[in-house]
């Protein structure tokens, strides 16, 4: 993650209709936004049929063109706008640690990416991934899919871009348990007074040391990163509720509405006033991917 990915993990349930993938198409016209800022704890592949999607994953832009394949990993914040010329792509997603699971054997390059010790290249150009992500949109597009050739295909898929596609260029960081329990304490209280020097005696860190691994494995600041789980709620509470500005703000942890009101429109772009009134509505009993999708081909639910 990264300074300007103040969004919020999305806490949406994926129904895969028992099957180990989804598959999405998404159609957006020039400049729209497919879906917010978010992260997620599952892998997806974005491959591009036709126009172009202007990402920023991880803090870092990047522009998929037709035949592109982008690779975004668990735990990375990511946003995305259709190009001038709008753009046609596909959306797989998928739990690496459950397809580790199946054949742990032989799934060590799995393990490593559930593990965060191994990255794909981000943006890949490959006829050979092209065709294995059609096979598998084929084999989950069927009257009746097949959760075994679904499986495999997802398989082939996963296992060409673990054996060609491998960023070697990054350093991976050993596991840490005790940084994911601190993140995980975050998530759980975000809207309570937090500091580093507490969390450190908390965790039995130094607080320098938690200072840095922290922004080396999310990219944020702790306190960013509480701000990005502070707005995400406030964002929520707007499109779906009728409560004050005020009340919204303290519920998210802001002491002083003014002060919610300035961090609010730092990070989205505007004030909470007016995202209500843009999104208020229609966001009422969804969720913010399901919003801004145009139009998504989803055959299982």
């Amino acid at each position: 993650m990264n300074e300007i990915a103040l969004n919020y993990e999305e806490k949406d349930i994926i129904d895969y209709g028992g099957l180990p993938v989804k598959c999405l198409l998404y159609v957006c016209e020039p400049g729209e936004q497919p879906f917010p800022l978010h992260w997620h704890r599952r892998m997806e592949l974005l491959h591009i049929y036709e126009g172009t999607l202007e990402l920023t994953i991880s803090g870092q832009p990047i522009t998929a063109r037709a035949g592109d394949t982008v690779c975004i990993h668990p735990r990375c914040p990511h946003v995305a706008f259709a190009g001038e010329e709008g753009v046609r792509y596909r959306v797989l997603m998928f739990e690496t640690s459950l397809l580790a699971e199946e054949l742990l054997p032989y799934l060590a390059p799995l393990r490593a990416l559930t593990a965060g010790s191994l990255r794909l290249h981000t943006c890949i150009r490959d006829e050979g991934v092209s065709r294995e992500i059609n096979a598998l949109t084929d084999a989950y597009y069927t009257d009746t899919p097949s959760p075994t050739l679904v499986l495999g295909q997802l398989f082939r898929l996963v296992g060409l871009l673990a054996q060609d596609f491998c960023d070697e260029s990054y350093a991976g960081h050993p596991a840490d348990r005790r940084l994911w329990s601190v993140i995980d304490y975050i998530e759980n209280n975000y809207t309570s007074p937090l500091s580093t020097a507490q969390l450190a005696a908390q965790f039995h860190y130094e607080e320098a040391y938690l200072c840095r691994r922290f922004r080396q494995q999310t990219g944020l600041t702790v306190l960013a990163y509480c701000h990005a789980l502070r707005l995400s709620r406030a964002r929520q509470l707007l499109e779906q509720t009728d409560q004050s500005i005020s009340r919204i703000g303290a519920q998210c942890g802001y002491d002083t509405a003014s002060y919610f009101i300035r961090k609010f429109s730092e990070q989205c772009g505007m004030t909470p006033a007016r995202w209500r009134r843009l999104h208020g509505e229609k966001g009422k009993g969804q969720s913010p991917l399901t919003l801004t999708a145009p139009y998504r081909e989803d055959a299982h639910g």
